[in-house]
């Protein structure tokens, strides 16, 4: 795949999928294949990627292998987690170096000369835009109803995922109370979370 410019802020994207015979869908020549980044708020690492035969879009969220939701099976984890037609991806994610290939490719690779230290990422769980009413670029025609999941959605979904997590992380702790606590000013509680979230400039795709 092809480097491309970030998009969200802070984030890698590569280009390089064979979309010959893909639908003509306004604004999709602008989104990439790929994209991965590091969470500020959480933490966690969030990759998207683009289906290499359908088109469309799938988000997962990394985090350590000491994270509660790393010891639950994939139908624990549809129990705890909402997100875009559920959790459909519970696996490993690896940190590699170099360009990704040209598939599904659940890695997480850090930016060369991003100064920040390499979180410690070790498991995942995802979801996919490939549902009823999801659709697909490469169905050349629109089905009724269905609507295309864009760069916009699926990074809001990964990001509420995110949230999720993290939320789960924090009650898990001893003394989850203290973490409110003035030694712990890194931490940000649900609402100032919350407050960023909403001013993140992410457009309003569908």
């Amino acid at each position: 795949m092809t480097p491309r410019g970030p998009q969200p802020p802070h984030a890698r994207s590569w280009v390089g999928l064979d979309r010959s015979g893909w639908a003509n869908l306004p604004g999709l020549d602008m989104e990439p294949d790929l994209v991965q980044f590091v969470d500020e708020l959480t933490g966690y690492v969030v990759v998207l990627a683009r289906h290499p035969h359908l088109g469309t879009w799938s988000g997962v969220v990394g985090f350590p292998a000491s994270h509660p939701a790393a010891a639950l099976g994939i139908d624990e984890c549809e129990e705890h987690f909402a997100v875009h037609g559920g959790i459909t991806w519970r696996g490993e994610m690896a940190v590699v170096t170099g360009d990704p290939p040209a598939e599904r490719p659940y890695a997480f690779r850090p930016d060369p000369d991003d100064p920040r230290p390499v979180p410690p990422v070790a498991r995942c769980i995802g979801f996919d835009c490939s549902h009823v009413g999801d659709w697909m670029p490469a169905m050349r025609s629109l089905i009724r109803d269905s609507k295309y999941r864009s760069l916009v959605y699926v990074t809001r979904e990964a990001l509420r995922l995110a949230q999720q997590l993290y939320a789960m992380e924090r009650a898990a702790l001893p003394d989850p109370v203290a973490l409110d606590g003035p030694a712990n000013g890194d931490v940000i509680d649900p609402e100032a979370m919350a407050a960023i979230r909403a001013s993140l400039d992410l457009g309003d795709g569908p």
